[in-house]
């Protein structure tokens, strides 16, 4: 019973949770971004895009259920607000 609440508490988080790369569509968004800390709830908008700079390319995850490597979202934000 124990490793099942353990499994299902497991699958929950994974399935809650994120990594984002972040890139700041102006210096306002930017700084807007510098001002997040742990505890503020933060609404972003934006778009998901793939990055290539001088070859080294990140591809975006389109999926909620993937994990490891290749599952980060980049999220390019044109709005980003703290709630404190």
């Amino acid at each position: 019973m124990r490793r099942r609440v353990i499994a299902a508490a497991t699958a929950w988080l994974v399935a809650g949770c994120a990594n984002h790369h972040l890139i700041a569509s102006s210096s306002a968004i930017r700084e807007t971004l510098e001002r997040i800390r742990p505890g503020h709830r933060v609404l972003l908008e934006g778009q998901l895009v793939d990055v290539d700079v001088a070859g080294h390319v990140m591809r975006t995850s389109l999926s909620r259920t993937d994990k490891g490597d290749g599952a980060c979202e980049v999220l390019f934000v044109t709005r980003a607000q703290i709630f404190e």
